[in-house]
């Protein structure tokens, strides 16, 4: 990988990615939206965030700690 922060790929429909970060490592996506769930919440403290099936073991943890209404 050359010296990117960032990678993404997607798959022929554009319904999948894959993220990697500059040491080429796979960034899950339950963390993707978590990350950008505490942005959102930062933002807006309160604001609903809904999650998928998938991203329920990441998310529990979260949001204990933060200011989401409802997760």
């Amino acid at each position: 990988m050359s010296k990117n922060d960032l990678a993404l790929a997607f798959d022929g429909d554009g319904d999948q990615q894959v993220v990697l970060n500059s040491g080429g490592k796979s960034i899950r996506a339950d963390r993707l939206l978590l990350r950008r769930a505490k942005q959102v919440l930062q933002a807006r403290p309160g604001t609903t965030i809904l999650f998928d099936a998938e991203s329920a073991p990441a998310r529990r943890p979260y949001c204990r700690k933060t200011a989401a209404r409802r997760c």
